[in-house]
């Protein structure tokens, strides 16, 4: 039995990929109970704090994981979809917190969980809470939600890539002295074969799934984080790992702070505010930039929203980070954006609000 089909491709960081392929291959010498613990799990856990209700997912997310791959961390991602399916139709719940500590994992099924988060935040308050690691897979699913934050600095957030992986097993089959021959009808029907070195054909076509399955997640994140998808791939689009203060200054998260803290918050009904259907969340248009606190940051900060929002560097810095009535434009701006599927700048010309003019649009 194979626990975990690498060749497959997988929202996860290499090195992850890589601690599978030797769980995978202990598991199918018998000796998977000595590394077991490389991936602890568990079930999708779901309790009530007062009104809300508090989600739990943990391990290597995947879609019909076998019990061999549950022993060795793997959390089935449609029970996680069913169990937030529930919390979203459960009248006497008013809001939920979802944690989650994952280093992602199979892209099949993500994208379903992903939009079972989503259609969640439409419907109720949803605060996504990162206990450890909330990469790739992980990472697509906790963006859909209203709000993530890190529970301490050392949280890990990021990851955002797919990865495919090709073993070649020719050479332990020559000198296990046998050889393997496919028939086959169809150019790529073997194209990846692990019986073979992986030739141009499998090499294009798990290159060319890797893409679109990349632009499905980079599409997604800017859809929860209220950016574009060319904002995702140049700030956190290269695969990498974010530590938590990182994370919260560029915009990918929104913030640092105990799980007790971000339950309290949305039993008083201070979460985020429900998104609406089919809109991106208003909340990091401008939050991610406003985190930067020294000069150097707040240069790059405006730099950056300047390019995104087709105004100077002067205007943009003045939106950003000079107080009193720039707040409230920006703000009716953003929510403008946001009800009529536009641009910021887009939403600033139609209310005729100039960037970093004081007093305009009013």
């Amino acid at each position: 039995m194979v626990p975990f089909d690498l060749s497959r491709p997988w929202a996860l960081p290499a090195d992850q990929l890589g601690a599978l392929h030797e769980l995978s291959t202990a598991a199918q010498s018998g000796q998977w109970a000595s590394v077991a613990q490389k991936f602890p799990a568990a079930d999708p856990d779901a309790r009530r704090e007062r009104s809300v209700a508090v989600l739990t997912v943990t391990g290597v997310l995947m879609h019909r994981p076998g019990p061999v791959a549950r022993l060795l961390g793997g959390v089935d991602s449609r029970k996680a979809r069913d169990m937030i399916g529930a919390a979203a139709a459960d009248d006497g719940i008013e809001a939920v917190a979802l944690v989650l500590d994952s280093p992602g994992g199979e892209v099949t099924g993500t994208a379903a969980l992903a939009d079972a988060v989503r259609t969640l935040a439409e419907t109720k308050p949803t605060t996504a809470i990162v206990q450890g690691t909330c990469a790739s897979a992980a990472l697509w699913v906790a963006s859909q939600a209203g709000r993530i934050v890190a529970t301490e600095d050392s949280a890990q957030v990021g990851s955002i890539g797919v990865v495919a992986t090709h073993v070649d097993r020719s050479q332990r089959n020559a000198a296990a002295g046998f050889s393997v021959t496919h028939i086959v009808a169809g150019r790529y029907k073997a194209a990846t074969t692990p019986h073979a070195p992986l030739g141009e054909d499998g090499r294009d076509m798990l290159q060319a799934q890797c893409d679109g399955l990349y632009g499905m997640f980079l599409q997604a994140v800017a859809h929860g984080r209220g950016v574009t998808p060319k904002a995702v791939h140049d700030r956190w689009g290269d695969g990498r790992l974010f530590l938590a203060a990182e994370a919260a200054r560029t915009g990918l998260i929104d913030g640092i702070e105990p799980i007790e803290a971000a339950i309290e918050s949305l039993v008083k009904g201070e979460g985020p505010p429900i998104r609406k259907k089919g809109s991106n969340m208003q909340t990091t248009i401008t939050g991610g930039y406003r985190a930067a606190t020294t000069p150097a940051e707040k240069a790059e900060a405006a730099r950056r929203f300047a390019a995104e929002s087709g105004t100077t560097f002067a205007k943009a810095f003045a939106t950003l980070f000079e107080k009193g009535a720039k707040d409230e434009r920006v703000q009716k701006a953003s929510e403008y954006a946001v009800r009529h599927g536009c641009t910021f700048a887009a939403a600033c010309m139609a209310l005729g609000i100039e960037p970093g003019r004081q007093g305009a649009g009013r």
